[in-house]
C-alpha cells in the first residue's frame, strides 16, 4: 500500500471527524465496561465528565458503570480500588447503550481476557449501531475483538504502542484523542483516548460531538480542567 502524503492524511482526517459528529450527535446513553483489574482512573475520570454532563442536562443522559460479568455488585481495580457497578454488560443490556467505553488495566494488557474479547466481539456483531470507544491499553481489547486494526489510527498509553503496532498493524496518533474508522467499516468511527487521566479528555471529546464546544469548555472549567480539542 502507498503511503499517504500530508495532504492525503490531513483530508481522510477531516472526513473521519466529519463523520465523527454526524454519528457521534445521537449519543445520549454510555456505559463504561469494568472488569477486575481495570485502571480505576479510566473509569472515573470519563464517568465523572460525562455524569456530570447529565445533570447539566448537556445531551448526554446517563453513564453507568457494568461489569463485564455476571454476580458482580463491584469490582476491584487495578490499584485495589472497589468500584461499583449497576449492572451487567451483555448483548441484551448493551442494546439500551449507544456508545461502550473500554478502560485499561490488567485483562486489557498483558494479558488480553479473551473472555472480555469475546464479549466486545459478541457487542460489535450483534448491536450494529453501537459505538466503541477506550481509553489506555483498552485499546488492545478492542484490536483484540477486531474493532480497530491495520489502517486504522488510534491512541494508547506511551509504554504500550509500540506492541499495539507490531501485533495488530494500527497507525499510532502521537495526540490525546484520537478518531479513526472503525476497522471493515469505514462508514463508522471509533474514538481511542492515550494513558489514564486522558478518560477525561475522551469524555470531554464526546460531549463535544453529542452537545457542542460551549457545553464541554463548561465541562472542562467545572472540574478544572485544560481541555484538549480534536482540531487543534
Amino acid at each position: 500500500m502507498a503511503k499517504q502524503t500530508r495532504p492525503q492524511k490531513k483530508a481522510k482526517a477531516a472526513m473521519t471527524l466529519s463523520l465523527a459528529r454526524s454519528q457521534l450527535a445521537c449519543v445520549r446513553r454510555i456505559a463504561i465496561l469494568a472488569f477486575p483489574g481495570a485502571d480505576e482512573l479510566d473509569i472515573v475520570g470519563a464517568h465523572r465528565v460525562l455524569c456530570g454532563a447529565a445533570r447539566m442536562n448537556a445531551g448526554i443522559e446517563v453513564c453507568d458503570v457494568l461489569a463485564a460479568e455476571p454476580g458482580l455488585s463491584h469490582i476491584l481495580s487495578s490499584h485495589n480500588l472497589s468500584i461499583g457497578v449497576s449492572g451487567v454488560l451483555d448483548t441484551e443490556t448493551a442494546a439500551n447503550y449507544d456508545m461502550i467505553i473500554v478502560p485499561g488495566g490488567r485483562g486489557a494488557w498483558r494479558p488480553t481476557d479473551p473472555n472480555l474479547v469475546a464479549l466486545l466481539l459478541s457487542l460489535a456483531q450483534s448491536i450494529s449501531n453501537l459505538q466503541f470507544a477506550s481509553v489506555c491499553t483498552g485499546a488492545f481489547l478492542l484490536a483484540a475483538a477486531g474493532i480497530i486494526g491495520r489502517g486504522c489510527t488510534v491512541a494508547t498509553h506511551h509504554l504500550a504502542g509500540a506492541e499495539l503496532v507490531a501485533e495488530y498493524g494500527v497507525s499510532l496518533e502521537s495526540k490525546r484523542v484520537a478518531v479513526t474508522a472503525m476497522k471493515d467499516v469505514p462508514t463508522k468511527v471509533v474514538i481511542t483516548a492515550q494513558g489514564v487521566t486522558s478518560g477525561i479528555d475522551l469524555a470531554l471529546c464526546v460531549l463535544e460531538f453529542v452537545a457542542g464546544e460551549e457545553k464541554a469548555d463548561s465541562s472542562a472549567a467545572m472540574i478544572e480542567y485544560p481541555r484538549f480539542k480534536l482540531t487543534e
